[in-house]
């Protein structure tokens, strides 16, 4: 045993205790090297006096939070402020035709992988570049989400990296209505575990329909306060006001939280959507 110890189980210890210094090494490399300066016009540092206090307790300008950090919201390659637009929704309530709509709209191509007779099965996606944010080119990345419930969880880690969520309501009916409430009742509970504001639009889709609900009470049964626009997503009325209207509210929050120019705490989960292969990849595993 003394032999086998000697031989055998001493040097596994010692080659994995290697591997967990080396490990820790890189890593500590890795968070004090940064990206360096490339992209930013701020850097910002702060020094804390007692380490025995909280960090929470210490009157930081961002809040603590449990989680990794994202070291840049502008591009740091084209200068380009990127967000994430998400489509969220119950089936049916018009995501995809809002998204198709847009892309019509603003000439921009959309990419709906694998549907299920008309149901998005992983997401719709549209990249679209246009407007200026304190100089820089705004870069919007609209991805819907499925609404089906078997799919609750891809539709909750693509809600997790949401710079903003327009959320499409069914108002042709009392019952399509009803289905819209849950799905937003399971956004208003995702949304809450984010450790920053996240803007959200109501889209009130189906007007033409002969059965709509009335305004009023679709915004009393959803018992918040927040903005609204009136569509019909199969002609594209009222898309692109709710489109234009949420990426303006997603740029006003950054700029109120000075989050431009600072990194950002981002939730566990959340995450840069880096291209519609690498989110499918992810979304097979959920």
């Amino acid at each position: 045993l003394r032999r086998q110890d000697e031989d055998t189980i001493q040097p596994a210890i010692d080659a994995l205790e290697e591997l967990t210094n080396q490990l820790v090494f890189q890593v500590n490399r890795a968070h004090s090297s940064g990206q360096g300066t490339i992209g930013w016009e701020v850097a910002q540092g702060f020094s804390l006096g007692d380490r025995t206090v909280p960090l929470a307790d210490l009157g930081l300008p961002v809040t603590p939070a449990a989680g990794g950090f994202s070291l840049h919201v502008l591009d740091p390659e084209t200068g380009s402020l990127r967000l994430q637009i998400v489509y969220d929704g119950a089936p049916f309530s018009g995501k995809t035709s809002s998204i198709l709509a847009l892309g019509r709209i603003l000439n921009a191509p959309v990419v709906t992988p694998g549907e299920d007779e008309g149901r998005t099965v992983y997401f719709d996606w549209m990249d679209y570049a246009g407007g200026l944010c304190q100089g820089h080119p705004i870069q919007c990345r609209v991805i819907g989400v499925p609404g089906q419930e078997e799919w609750k969880p891809r539709r909750q880690m693509i809600l997790a990296s949401a710079d903003a969520v327009i959320f499409v309501a069914d108002t042709s009916s009392s019952a399509c209505l009803d289905q819209s409430l849950e799905s937003f009742a399971d956004l208003q509970a995702s949304l809450s575990r984010r450790s920053r504001e996240i803007p959200v639009m109501i889209q009130l889709n189906k007007r033409d329909s002969q059965d709509s609900l009335p305004v009023e009470l679709v915004l009393e049964k959803l018992g918040i306060e927040l903005p609204h626009i009136e569509s019909i997503a199969t002609s594209g009325l009222g898309v692109r006001e709710a489109f234009v209207l949420t990426v303006g509210a997603s740029v006003r929050v950054l700029r109120e939280t000075n989050a431009l120019y600072e990194p950002r705490i981002f939730d566990t989960q959340e995450m840069q959507l880096p291209n519609p292969e690498q989110l499918m990849e992810w979304l097979e595993q959920v």
